[in-house]
């Protein structure tokens, strides 16, 4: 006789994750603020995935643990800039799947706060004026003029400090610009001082201040 045997086998087929989190920028973090990523994938036999940088780099500071959290702190101006890396995800079970991230650190520039407005001078008498600026990563300010100042006076690039005795007399705004620099942003802004003639408090005999309203110094009758 003829003789037949039939064996059924199953085979299973383990699925590829997919991932959940889009490929590009993942954070935009400041210099001094906490970088703090998770990245996701589904897996269609819930397989823990683990997570490994394959290419590129992350800033100092920020590391990648192998569950896919990105975590850590960019402290240094000198490393703003975007940061490309690869991320390969692996289900242990022979597959792989990989995404180009990147994260970018913004250094932000600083900011004049004080008036753009200076206060006003007087030929031939001292000034002095703080200006007022600051930087959201706390970073050490310089200044630098651009331009010159009316004659007499200095700019201390450390400070920030407009100060010396006027030795001009033009009786209306002067205006320059300075540049203020945090290391790596550098802003300029414009400036005004008026400068005027001095006022003397002059007296007459029964003690009243008279002014001549054409020069806006006080007489002597």
């Amino acid at each position: 006789g003829v003789y037949s045997a039939e064996r059924t086998f199953n085979f299973s087929v383990n699925g590829s994750p997919t991932w959940g989190t889009s490929a590009g920028v993942v954070e935009t973090s400041l210099v001094g603020s906490a970088v703090n990523v998770s990245l996701s994938t589904t897996d269609p036999e819930s397989n823990t995935i683990s997570y490994s940088i394959i290419s590129g780099g992350l800033p100092t500071g920020v590391s990648m643990s192998s569950t896919g959290v990105i975590s850590g702190t960019v402290n240094s101006v000198e490393q703003a800039g975007t940061y490309a890396f690869t991320v390969e995800g692996n289900d242990g079970h022979g597959n792989i799947i990989s995404r180009a991230f990147s994260i970018v650190v913004v250094n932000t520039p600083p900011s004049l706060q004080s008036a753009s407005t200076l206060d006003t001078g007087y030929y031939d008498e001292p000034y002095s004026f703080s200006l007022v600026a600051s930087d959201p990563e706390s970073q050490t300010l310089s200044y630098s003029l651009v331009d010159t100042l009316p004659t007499g006076l200095s700019l201390d690039g450390s400070t920030g400090i407009i100060s010396g005795t006027i030795d001009m007399n033009i009786g209306s705004g002067y205006t320059f610009n300075i540049d203020i620099s945090d290391g790596v942003n550098t802003i300029r802004e414009t400036l005004d001082i008026a400068i005027a003639n001095p006022i003397n408090a002059l007296t007459t005999e029964s003690g009243e201040a008279l002014a001549d309203e054409s020069s806006s110094d006080l007489i002597f009758y």
